[in-house]
């Protein structure tokens, strides 16, 4: 957790990920968790990984 919050201070991508926390009431760190892989666990983190592809930040969206 540590690691993740680090590495969260230190990313570019930063002030999305906070405008989207408040968005969608989700702390920052868990929307870079998202934008770096880590599975979804319900629809409204699906809409968040959908604005992340809308907004060029990922790829792609995985379906499992």
């Amino acid at each position: 957790m540590k690691m993740t919050i680090l590495k969260f201070m230190y990313s570019s991508n930063r002030v999305v990920y906070i405008r989207l926390a408040l968005k969608y009431r989700v702390t920052p760190w868990r929307i870079y968790s998202l934008a770096h892989g880590q599975r979804s666990n319900n629809r409204r983190e699906n809409k968040i990984l959908k604005e992340l592809q809308k907004l060029q930040i990922i790829s792609d969206v995985k379906s499992w």
